[in-house]
């Protein structure tokens, strides 16, 4: 039964350390999607429980990368930031005064100790935004981008 407080916290670690004992000879990144996908089953069973969505929080840098968990929190009713590359997302969010913590904090699934999106993904998501957006919004190409002064391994 789940309590009806908003700011619920639910501890999984006997979840994902049964399901990793049962996979414990594979990658790293494999194992740390299973605690993205225990979380959504928890999501899903709140979402059934009380009629409402599970609502989304990636971005369109993670949606343009595949930088998200599928059945894990790919795995969401509604997208609503789904359009805003994560460097928007951070304008918006100092834009609306949330908590400059939200901010300050590098981007992480939490699916490991220090684990960062941008660490998995190997790129800032400032460089990454802005390659996105030359190359999708601007229809650049990677050698027109590399003429912006980055790296070739980089784009």
């Amino acid at each position: 039964m789940f309590a009806r407080d908003k700011h619920c916290r639910y501890d999984i670690t006997r979840n994902v350390e049964t399901f990793r004992s049962l996979l414990d000879e594979h990658p790293r990144a494999r194992l740390g999607n299973i605690p993205a996908r225990i979380r959504m089953i928890i999501l899903y069973n709140f979402s059934s429980e009380t009629g409402k969505l599970v609502i989304g929080t990636g971005s369109r840098s993670d949606m343009l990368t595949g930088y998200f968990t599928q059945y894990g929190d790919g795995g969401c009713v509604l997208v609503p930031l789904g359009e805003l590359y994560k460097t928007e997302v951070w304008a918006l969010v100092r834009e609306l005064w949330v908590l400059e913590a939200a901010l300050v904090r590098p981007p992480t699934a939490e699916l490991w100790e220090d684990q960062t999106d941008e660490g998995d993904i190997g790129i800032l998501y400032k460089i990454l935004g802005e390659f996105l957006s030359s190359s999708i919004e601007s229809n650049h190409s990677p050698a027109e981008i590399v003429s912006y002064g980055y790296g070739p391994d980089t784009v």
